[in-house]
């Protein structure tokens, strides 16, 4: 049986102050504060993810129509003007109050600064007009244009009739399918929170399918991990069969066992893939793990007497999200201004191993 998510969870979850993996992923990096500006990618992204798993809200969260995206710094600026109004006064985005804060937005990022105001308003105006008007009429949903609309139609049609990604949309006896499923706990005493794309429970073989969707731009597997480090989705992997644990304890205590996936689906060639992750990557992803880099120097690179010739190893640490609650608690508790961790432990001062570690990784 395959259920699925309201409006109401999703908005449940979106406002329950707890701790997501998304959070933590910005504690490690100390940038908890940093305004989130989804890409153009992202939003066809998410737009795909509700196509596949909670396609009766998609005309709840998006609007399909705009015939043109204006460019990401004209969005942007268009974008702060919405979210600043606490009432619309106008769908003619060539209002007096508007234009003087659109120029100062775009003064403030720097946008053609050799430009006068006039020209600059000239340029956003032009291309931002019909897109402040579809945020107008969409009252907060995501903009998507006609041409993404029909791209993640087809490929959403296509993923779920294929042979390999089919069988996770369909509707299976003894198979319970959960989409959008959000989950809470504690963790350390802290609450906790997690939005799975799927969470399946296969009764005949007790097992517990955790399914993380992932469209992406890349053609090939190599370029998918490379993307899969990058973003660290280990990190997030680990972080749900967490919350699936602290939830089904019962379960996992009459043996059922927690399996992994994730459906990459490239954008371009349709060609998916079913990717486990690993009990090892699993592993990572909450303790993290070392990885070795390497800083060769040839021969005679000193323009000594004798050549020379050694290399340098040094060992990069890519934290799991052990790590991010343990920088998360140590701020909290101490009162620390921010999550730069490393800073208030060394004191601001790095021995020669730090010094060069930094400067060879």
């Amino acid at each position: 049986m395959n259920y699925f998510t309201t409006l109401e969870d999703l908005r449940n979850y979106r406002d329950t102050p707890a701790l997501s993996q998304s959070f933590l992923k910005l504690v490690l990096s100390n940038n908890v504060n940093k305004k989130f500006k989804p890409t153009i990618q992202m939003d066809l992204g998410s737009y795909l993810d509700t196509l596949l798993t909670s396609p009766d809200l998609a005309d709840d969260l998006f609007q399909i129509g705009l015939a043109k995206r204006p460019s990401e710094s004209m969005k942007d600026f268009i974008d702060t003007l919405w979210q600043e109004q606490e009432e619309v006064v106008s769908v003619d985005l060539n209002v007096e109050g508007y234009k003087k804060r659109v120029v100062e937005l775009a003064r403030e990022a720097k946008y053609q600064p050799r430009w006068g105001d006039d020209a600059i308003w000239n340029s956003i105006v032009k291309d931002g007009q019909g897109y402040w008007e579809e945020l107008v009429s969409s009252q907060g949903k995501v903009l998507i244009t006609q041409e993404g609309f029909e791209n993640c139609q087809n490929i959403a049609q296509l993923t779920c009739s294929s042979s390999i990604t089919g069988k996770y949309f369909q509707d299976q006896e003894d198979i319970d399918k959960y989409y959008q499923m959000p989950l809470y706990w504690t963790y350390e005493g802290l609450l906790c929170k997690g939005l799975l794309d799927i969470l399946i429970f296969e009764k005949e073989t007790k097992t517990i399918y955790i399914v993380d969707i992932k469209s992406t731009g890349v053609g090939t597997l190599k370029e998918w991990f490379q993307v899969c480090r990058s973003k660290n989705y280990l990190f997030q992997m680990s972080w749900y069969r967490e919350g699936v644990i602290a939830n089904y304890p019962e379960l996992i205590e009459d043996g059922w066992k927690i399996e992994c996936r994730w459906i990459v689906i490239p954008t371009g060639f349709f060609k998916p893939w079913v990717v486990p992750c690993t009990d090892l990557m699993l592993k990572f992803g909450k303790e993290g793990y070392y990885r070795e880099q390497r800083c060769y120097y040839s021969e005679g690179f000193f323009k000594l007497d004798t050549p020379v010739s050694f290399t340098i190893k040094q060992e990069e640490y890519i934290p799991g999200f052990e790590e991010a609650i343990r920088r998360y608690k140590k701020k909290e508790q101490e009162g620390l201004l921010d999550y730069d961790i490393e800073y208030y432990e060394t004191k601001g001062k790095l021995d020669n191993t730090q010094a060069e570690q930094y400067y060879f990784t």
